[in-house]
Formats: C-alpha cells, sequence, structure tokens
C-alpha cells in the first residue's frame, strides 16, 4: 500500500504544478493579446510543460490502478 500512497502524493504534488502552468498561460495570453503579438516561445514551451505534465499524471493514475490490485 505504500506504493499506492507514493503514486498519490506524486499525482498531488504534479497536479498542483499543473495549476501553476495554467495560471501562467493565461497571463502570456492576455499578454500576448493585449501586445497584439505572435504565439511566442514562452507560450510555447509553457504548453510543452502542460502537455507533458498532463500525460503524466494519467500515466501515473494507471500505474495507481495497477498496484491497487496488489
Amino acid at each position: 500500500m505504500a506504493k499506492v500512497e507514493k503514486i498519490v502524493l506524486l499525482i498531488n504534488k504534479y497536479k498542483q504544478e499543473l495549476k501553476e502552468h495554467y495560471k501562467k498561460a493565461g497571463k502570456l495570453e492576455a499578454e500576448r493579446e493585449s501586445t497584439g503579438d505572435k504565439f511566442n516561445y514562452s507560450e510555447g514551451n509553457n504548453d510543452a510543460y502542460i502537455n507533458a505534465k498532463e500525460n503524466f499524471i494519467e500515466e501515473l493514475e494507471e500505474l495507481k490502478e495497477y498496484y491497487s490490485y496488489d
């Protein structure tokens, strides 16, 4: 059961980090819209982090389900 608890801690940690990236995405988008600039590196970089963390959380959820049957 310790494995599942550790996985849950990691899931919660990455979900919190993901929230911060969503906030940053909103700020970057608002900044872009106010200046009229095009999509920039910072937004693309942040979007890449969001996608990677969303995928990692999904994989951790699957791992949690797997170890829940032990």
